[in-house]
């Protein structure tokens, strides 16, 4: 499976989905929105919560590609990115 969490954020998914399928998740999707559409904003310009996020993806054991999808503040996006999951 892949989790994009810009589409689980918009269904207020995303934690669940880490928790209950994180043996099934081979690929991850990332960017940043207000949970009302998918905006593909940079990481930390939205209201995912980037910490619990990360804690769970790390808790998972998730070793596979996390892959940048935001459209602004890139390089400041893979910054956060390297801080959270390393």
């Amino acid at each position: 499976m892949a989790l994009d969490i810009g589409h689980a954020n918009v269904n207020h998914q995303a934690l669940e989905f880490i928790q209950r399928f994180s043996k099934g998740i081979v690929h991850i999707h990332v960017s940043d929105n207000d949970g009302t559409f998918d905006s593909h904003h940079g990481i930390g310009y939205g209201n995912v919560d980037w910490e619990e996020v990360a804690s769970a993806v790390k808790k998972s054991k998730y070793s596979g590609i996390i892959m940048l999808e935001s459209i602004d503040h890139v390089e400041e996006g893979l910054q956060k990115l390297k801080q959270l999951f390393t």
